[in-house]
């Protein structure tokens, strides 16, 4: 595998709003307790995008990936996931990848054995914890049970499976921590996504936080349950190839590479982002205009060169493999003055011939990374 992918690579995402619960934690783009019609709607106004957009980009490049995510994306009958995955695959050429995000409550044999006959390459399976209270504050629609079922099944899937984990939460401590590591290592996954708890905009969790019903963890704490999970995950074989992704026998997310690489994608569905030929734009986030099928930008913007290459810059250092000094974007001198005053402050290592961010500093990886748009 060679880091970044060329600009040979697209990805395709498709976005499900549709959950049975909002998390307590969540400001994604998501809709609680939706009606089986209004799925059924969406789905058709999903497969009518997809249908006008795909082709668009179809013979621009030579390989895809598809990413499914929510949401759940799985809360949708079988009827309608599986005529989405058909109509992907008949549209996309040269899919390498298709990715399905699950939430374990969803999981059932007759999922997993739609998601094989459609040459689903990778179930990404939303676990968070399996500590009850951490679960029950954190607002997971799946309990201990329903996930512990889930990884069962998967373990005997013909595809990779991927497990989302969360740190940093109220009432989780390091023993916990191991706890969920070591569980959840014992079903065999490929791929691991440890993620620190992040509270933004205006969700009941943030709120009970300020209220002082819970607190988070201090930086001094969060520093060490960060290294916690990145040191078990190690011992159990995990390749920590991004801040917060992890996999086993170089089983690395392609889709997500292909972000990480700056690279083109195409966002499908309500709120879908996409990112072809320096530019950028969303689809609507309002349902209603969605299920009308009104295709008009929400927004769209054309990217200046040097914020493109600035992006391409912090997406990368996010990587194991950093900036090769032989990426086109190192030609830039502006860059080259920043990345060399980084190193020159101990804040980069430039090594093997690779701008990266020393482990150590992988907990302030964002304020090391902001550096690279302000002048040295």
């Amino acid at each position: 595998m060679i880091f970044p992918l060329s600009s040979q690579w697209c990805g395709i995402y498709i976005h499900i709003p549709f959950c049975r619960t909002k998390c307590r934690y969540c400001d994604f783009l998501s809709f609680p307790n939706s009606t089986e019609e209004e799925m059924r709607c969406y789905a058709e106004s999903l497969l009518w995008e997809m249908e006008i957009r795909i082709p668009e980009v179809g013979g621009r490049f030579k390989h895809f990936t598809l990413y499914i995510g929510g949401g759940t994306p799985t809360i949708l009958s079988l009827e309608l996931m599986n005529g989405i995955l058909r109509k992907a695959c008949k549209l996309i050429p040269n899919i390498t990848e298709i990715t399905v995000e699950a939430n374990p409550f969803t999981v059932s044999q007759e999922l997993v054995g739609m998601l094989e006959d459609n040459r689903v390459t990778r179930m990404s399976l939303g676990v968070q914890s399996l500590n009850p209270k951490v679960l029950r504050i954190l607002g997971r629609s799946s309990d201990r049970e329903d996930i512990l079922k889930a990884l069962a099944m998967a373990a005997h899937r013909r595809f990779r499976l991927s497990v989302d984990l969360i740190y940093g939460a109220p009432l989780q401590d390091k023993e916990g921590l191991l706890e969920d590591i070591g569980e959840v290592a014992s079903f065999g996954p490929d791929h691991i996504s440890a993620y620190s708890l992040t509270l933004e905009g205006d969700v009941p969790l943030q709120k009970e936080v300020e209220n002082g019903k819970y607190r988070l963890l201090e930086e001094d704490e969060w520093v060490k349950q960060m290294f916690t999970v990145i040191n078990r995950l190690k011992e159990f074989g995990y390749d920590q190839y991004e801040v917060s992704n992890f996999a086993k026998d170089g089983e690395y997310c392609l889709h997500n590479l292909i972000y990480w690489s700056n690279g083109s994608y195409l966002g499908l569905g309500l709120g879908g982002v996409s990112h072809i030929d320096g530019k950028r734009w969303g689809n609507t986030g309002e349902l209603k205009r969605y299920l009308n099928r009104d295709l008009s930008p929400a927004w769209e913007e054309v990217l200046p060169p040097e914020r493109k290459t600035a992006e391409t810059a912090i997406l990368m250092l996010r990587t194991r493999w950093g900036i090769p000094e032989h990426h086109p974007i190192c030609r830039d001198v502006s860059l080259m003055k920043r990345l060399e005053d980084l190193c020159h402050r101990n804040l980069l290592n430039h090594t093997n011939g690779a701008f990266v961010i020393p482990e150590r500093l992988l907990p302030v990886a964002n304020e090391v990374l902001s550096r690279i748009v302000a002048a040295p």
